[in-house]
């Protein structure tokens, strides 16, 4: 992430673990009010893609498959159509730079270290498609939160060493 300040420029911010903390509050409270809005609009015909998505990304996790920038682009995917489904440019265009920030915040670390339970993105979906935005919403933090906490150990580890951050 950039950071700019007057008649200083512009430079690579360090990563902390406040601004770790930042970033997965604001990606859990942008994540949790599309999986709201989005049970409650999602129409058959918009299943079969979100189906197919959601297995595309829980099969490269089973398989262990490298979490190459091609496939967390696909798992990006998944996430943005529900947000292009809620009608809000807004919410889309915030949670398309949030999962930017996300990259450089450890998802591929964490899916190396920390891979997702089986049928990951497929159960959430089933859960959004309930329609009822509260079992939406829960499973969606739930989603949005795993591996969190490990990601937070990570940096503080890194920062213990004297290692540099990114």
């Amino acid at each position: 992430m950039a950071e700019s300040a007057p008649m200083y420029g512009t430079r690579v911010s360090p990563i902390t673990t406040e601004k770790l903390n930042d970033e997965l509050a604001l990606r859990e409270a942008l994540e949790c009010q599309i999986a709201r809005i989005a049970s409650g609009c999602i129409k058959p015909s918009h299943v079969p893609r979100l189906e197919e998505l959601a297995d595309q990304v829980d099969n490269l996790i089973v398989q262990g498959t490298d979490y190459s920038m091609k496939n967390m682009q696909i798992h990006q995917e998944f996430h943005l159509e529900l947000a292009r489904l809620t009608g809000s440019a807004l919410l889309l265009r915030e949670l398309e730079r949030s999962w930017r920030r996300h990259f450089m915040f450890f998802s591929w670390v964490s899916a190396k270290v920390w891979p997702s339970p089986p049928r990951w993105h497929r159960l959430l979906l089933e859960a959004i498609l309930t329609g009822k935005a509260d079992i939406a919403e829960r499973a969606m933090r739930k989603h949005v939160l795993f591996g969190s906490k490990h990601q937070v150990k990570v940096l503080e580890k890194i920062q213990v060493d004297g290692q540099e951050t990114p």
